[in-house]
């Protein structure tokens, strides 16, 4: 019996840490500009310093197997439109535009770390929590967006991306996309409270 309690103590406190951290934080500059609806701007996603579980990202692709070589390239670009369509479709601030003409800033998202999550602990985490486990097993992000004036390097913001976790899934285009999905929804989270 104090076995089972100690594990559920655990994976109770694995919860909490889960759900805990999730957040974007200022390092430099605002991004109350980007509050304004009237705005676009330019997206881009930066993973030339990506670490993939700790390792650089054609070495843990190449150690899973040419599937996930081929794969990759198209889960990237599935999870980037995700977070793309769901901002644009729910903002109440700037927007993600691809014309350049019209965008008055550049973001970009540099992703430094991601980490898959288990499909073991997300199985099963959410049989014994439900929907308190939502995250639990999730993959994670680490990372940061720069916002800049459209075309120049004049820093607009800096904000931390702290190990960002998204709601678990059983395939990895999934883990991925629902970090990306969580993100923007997150992101305007975070805009809303910018004053």
């Amino acid at each position: 019996m104090k076995k089972i309690s100690l594990f559920l103590a655990m994976c109770l406190m694995a919860i909490v840490n889960v759900n805990a951290g999730n957040d974007f934080s200022v390092l430099e500059g605002s991004v109350l500009p980007l509050k304004d609806s009237s705005v676009r701007f330019t997206l881009t996603w930066d993973y030339s310093e990506c670490l993939i579980e700790g390792k650089a990202v054609d070495v843990f692709l190449k150690e899973k197997g040419d599937d996930w070589v081929r794969d990759y390239p198209g889960e990237i670009a599935a999870s980037e439109a995700t977070f793309a369509a769901w901002y644009n479709k729910k903002s109440k601030f700037a927007l993600i535009t691809d014309d350049a003409d019209v965008a008055e800033y550049d973001v970009v998202i540099k992703v430094t770390k991601f980490d898959y999550g288990s499909t073991g602990a997300s199985v099963a985490m959410s049989l014994a929590f439900g929907a308190f486990a939502r995250k639990a097993g999730g993959a994670s992000l680490d990372g940061e967006m720069l916002v800049y004036k459209k075309g120049t390097k004049d820093l607009v913001a800096r904000l931390n991306i702290d190990h960002f976790v998204g709601d678990n899934a059983m395939n990895n285009t999934g883990r991925r996309t629902n970090v990306y999905f969580g993100l923007g929804k997150e992101f305007m989270k975070f805009l809303k409270k910018q004053k």
